[in-house]
């Protein structure tokens, strides 16, 4: 598969059929004819198109420009999609992405902001820039009462939460199933501390697995009791 093709399985996993081009100009701000050219083979993915589809969809991103999924840490493939193995979406992982994604617009226009009260709007600021733009802002700096800073204040906030259920999801995930068997109980100590901070709503679904995972190590510990130890024999 090339990037064209590639590009293709994220819009076939993502939108529906019905005024699928009017759902992705809504999503990426690409005209829907541009959309709809590229779908029918008329032209190839413009640069907009993929930077577009990787921020609205950012868990594919990974895949999308190299063909290569990293599925153990949520860059995963659509569909039945994937090398070197197909992968399953991380939810938590891609909520993650998606508040990044959202974090960086935000801050975007409070740079842009910045610079036009400094009467240079037409630098494009790196991401150092950006940074160090918003820092100013945030420690007071006056800018037009029309620039919000309330959604950056509040995706900065929900950050920390998202990056524990990301890490709790990881843990669970993958070195739960390829741990020794005497780590375990440390690693759903780790997963137990990451999710004791965050509201329950959001931690349904880990506390589910984690709970499975600490039955079935309570399973395999009583099993152990039942096999004789022969260390002593050994030694004798």
């Amino acid at each position: 598969m090339n990037l064209s093709n590639r590009l293709q399985a994220v819009v076939l996993e993502m939108t529906t059929e019905y005024r699928r081009f009017k759902q992705l100009e809504n999503l990426t701000d690409v005209q829907a004819d541009t959309w709809k050219s590229w779908f029918h083979g008329r032209q190839r993915p413009t640069a907009e198109m993929i930077e577009a589809a990787g921020k609205a969809w950012p868990e594919y991103a990974f895949w999308l420009t190299t063909g290569i999924s990293d599925a153990a840490y949520g860059h995963v493939a659509p569909g039945e999609n994937g090398y070197p193995k197909r992968s399953e979406r991380k939810e938590n992982t891609a909520a993650l992405f998606r508040k990044l994604v959202d974090l960086k617009d935000e801050a975007l226009k409070i740079t842009r902001a910045y610079l036009e009260v400094d009467e240079i709007p037409d630098y494009e600021p790196d991401d150092r820039f950006v940074s160090s733009a918003v820092q100013i802002v945030l420690q007071g700096y006056e800018l037009s009462p029309n620039v919000n800073v309330a959604p950056y204040r509040a995706l900065s906030k929900a950050y920390p939460t998202a990056q524990k259920l990301r890490n709790a999801e990881i843990l669970l995930g993958n070195e739960m199933s390829s741990a020794m068997y005497d780590s375990i109980d440390s690693l759903i100590e780790a997963v137990e501390k990451l999710l004791a901070t965050v509201p329950d709503h959001a931690k349904e679904k880990l506390m589910e697995i984690l709970e499975i995972e600490k039955a079935r190590q309570e399973k395999i510990k009583e099993l152990l009791k039942t096999v004789p130890d022969t260390s002593d024999k050994k030694n004798a």
